[in-house]
């Protein structure tokens, strides 16, 4: 019997980049299910049933990801630009 590679829900989120209440959040969806939960409430996840959920939610994974990433862009550009105003008004040249 080949032996099943067990993984915690903060292994699956290191997995996938993101925070662990996100790998709880699909189980809550019913959008990944553990393969046990441990006598103390804890989710272990079978490292074959992640491949399995990564073939079904890639599309929607990759779409989340560029909107994350637009974001990221957006608010970067923000803090560019007020750091720009404030050195203006430290150097007393504001428009």
């Amino acid at each position: 019997m080949p032996n099943v590679v067990m993984l915690t829900t903060r292994q699956v989120a290191e997995r996938f980049g993101v925070d662990t209440s996100a790998v709880r959040r699909w189980v809550a969806k019913g959008q990944l299910t553990p393969a046990m939960t441990t006598p103390g409430g804890y989710y272990r996840f079978a490292e074959t049933d992640l491949d399995q959920f990564i073939g079904e939610n890639h599309r929607n994974h990759k779409q989340t990801h560029q909107r994350i990433n637009a974001h990221e862009r957006t608010k970067a550009a923000t803090a560019a630009k007020r750091a720009k105003q404030q050195t203006k008004k430290q150097k007393g040249t504001t428009r």
